[in-house]
């Protein structure tokens, strides 16, 4: 169960350990001053404490920290007391037989953000075996990166109707499992959704990516349900759910290895947050809460609340063990068919936007410099809000306002955009808007990119930038330059080089071959032929290059893979076989 528990005490309740009268326990997953708002073990039972309001009767807010186990082995799946669980085949959560193993030592399960004296440089890659991720927004050990997109959709069937992010996260992590089996590495994947579809689904695909056995799974036991009560304690648990995720992963880096954690996801951190923020008005009235909690935007305590999860990411100095936590948070954007109802044909005037922010301004200039409709179509593509919405479009301006607070507190995004997918792309990574910001300006020694990529990726944002724009302006022109075509084959080459299907994984080696050949112009005549991105023939065609270049340059290929590196020699090596195979 969860409740609201007014309490006067000095400094943050967060993660301590509340006893009802009646014995049984629970964790402050918030607290607002003056009320912590607790998770209790949905295994105890009690319902004599509570009167109408929610509010717990008789209870205690002890100073010890609720902690959990931190030595949880690879293949294990435990809810958020680090307890261990089975997920059936209904995707149900029941207890499991296996006994949790007993321990000396243990760790709270919300602790503070790492300080700063305890955070080294990010200068590591993690190579996720996807090429797009990799060259257009690299992940450094030690960095925090949003992975946004919309909710995954399944058919009767189970096939997936567009691609998706929690499709391309179970991707990433197949390919970090793989690349460290031999090393100090650890993946955690927080499931944060009570929906028992999403855990049965989840579970499958970690078996058919074989690798359930090495990532230690966190699960919701809850079931969905609309209820406000039921929504509550979904929301309540994701948060601790995710917050074990991050401390089981910070025990391990703290002794010296590197960690991987995916939440997934975090939106019920936000719904959290609105439901304490309502609980506050209902009890103490409108002027107890913030006006921008009041309207869905950020305040700077909503930002503290996030923090405290976001922030967790750390490259520890050796001091503090060495190690790494690298945090990956899906947000997924609201469901947008609804908006159907708009007319997309209507066509806005540049004054309506006046009174949006000056970012969204600067773009609605942009658009109108280069003639393009200001219809609902167009806005939605480049995340743009309607100056008359309907109350989806209103919700989803919300929403969309709440990622970019997510965004400022971040190291990065990754966007993953339907219509990208729609057309084909894949992974429908939109280099527009996914950017790292780890390793950004020339006199910082954090990177998170491999240094051998750096050669052959260092203008690839910039090329799609003005084929984006140049595909803009023809859409609207009836005519295109000879400079025009041209931009739209390199585009083109790099979106063959960077083309991968699900569950295909790729060496590091193997994705400086692709993207040497594009840059080069090696893959423009099977452009012209009719081998673009998701055809047989330029599958084939990428396909046969790696294999054919593997097998000429095996030593060079595999000293990439060991060091990250990639001399001019060995760029000169690489792309000399790769002549050869055209």
């Amino acid at each position: 169960m969860f409740s609201a528990v007014t309490y006067q005490a000095d400094g943050d309740l967060i993660g301590r350990r509340v006893t009802l009268s009646s014995g049984s326990k629970g964790l402050v997953v918030a607290h607002r001053h003056p009320i912590a708002f607790v998770l209790f073990d949905s295994l105890d039972e009690d319902g004599n404490t509570y009167d109408n309001t929610g509010i717990s009767m008789t209870c205690s807010i002890s100073s010890e920290m609720v902690s959990v186990n931190p030595e949880v082995k690879p293949g294990s799946i435990i809810n958020y007391m680090a307890r261990h669980v089975e997920i059936n085949q209904d995707g149900l959560v029941t207890r499991s037989s296996s006994n949790d193993a007993p321990t000396s030592e243990t760790r709270p399960i919300f602790v503070p953000i790492p300080k700063i004296s305890e955070i080294g440089l990010i200068n590591t890659p993690l190579v996720t075996g996807i090429t797009a991720i990799d060259a257009l927004t690299p992940i450094g050990k030690g960095q925090n990166m949003l992975v946004i997109g919309t909710q995954e959709k399944i058919s009767v069937e189970g096939a997936l109707a567009i691609s998706n992010k929690r499709e391309w996260m179970i991707n990433l992590l197949k390919s970090v499992v793989e690349k460290n089996r031999e090393k100090n590495m650890r993946c955690f994947y927080a499931l944060t959704a009570p929906d028992s579809t999403a855990r049965s689904t989840f579970l499958n695909r970690l078996q058919m990516a074989g690798i359930q056995q090495d990532v230690v799974s966190i699960v919701s036991s809850q079931r969905s349900s609309d209820a406000t009560d039921s929504v509550a304690k979904e929301a309540a648990e994701a948060v601790a759910v995710a917050a074990t995720a991050c401390t089981l992963a910070e025990h391990h880096a703290r002794a010296g290895g590197d960690a991987l954690v995916i939440i997934d996801d975090i939106n019920l951190h936000k719904s959290l947050w609105d439901i304490t923020t309502r609980q506050l008005v209902e009890i103490y009235g409108m002027d107890s809460v913030v006006k921008a909690d009041l309207t869905g935007a950020g305040s700077s305590e909503m930002r503290g609340y996030f923090s405290g999860l976001v922030q967790r990411a750390a490259k520890f100095k050796t001091s503090k063990g060495g190690g790494s936590l690298t945090l990956l948070l899906l947000s997924t954007l609201p469901d947008d068919e609804a908006d159907g109802l708009d007319d997309n044909d209507q066509i806005y005037d540049a004054s309506e936007f006046e009174s949006m922010p000056d970012k969204i301004r600067t773009r609605i200039a942009t658009l109108v410099k280069a003639n393009v409709p200001l219809n609902a179509a167009n806005l939605r593509k480049i995340q743009i809000p309607l100056p008359r919405p309907s109350s989806s479009e209103d919700k989803r301006r919300l929403f969309l306002q709440h990622v970019e607070d997510l965004i400022s507190m971040s190291d990065g995004q990754i966007w993953f955009d339907d219509d990208l997918a729609k057309d084909g792309r894949c992974p429908p990574l939109d280099p527009s808007r996914s950017i790292t910001r780890v390793g950004v300006g020339a006199d910082t020694p954090c990177r998170a990119d491999a240094p051998a990529l750096r050669t052959v990726s260092g203008s690839l944002r910039f090329q799609f930038q003005q084929a984006t724009d140049m595909i803009t302006r023809n859409d609207n022109s009836e005519s295109t330059t000879p400079g025009d075509s041209k931009q739209a084959l390199r585009r083109d080459a790099f979106l063959l080089a960077m083309h991968q299907s699900p569950g295909q994984t790729r060496a590091l080696s193997q994705e400086c071959v692709c993207l040497i050949a594009a840059s080069r112009g090696h893959f423009d005549k099977i452009i012209q032929e009719g081998g673009k991105a998701g055809t047989t023939k330029g599958h084939a065609h990428v396909k046969g290059l790696m294999e054919f270049v593997e097998k000429k340059c095996s030593s060079t290929m595999s000293a990439i893979d060991e060091t990250l590196e990639m001399s001019l020699e060995d760029f000169a090596m690489i792309e000399n076989a790769i002549k050869d195979y055209f």
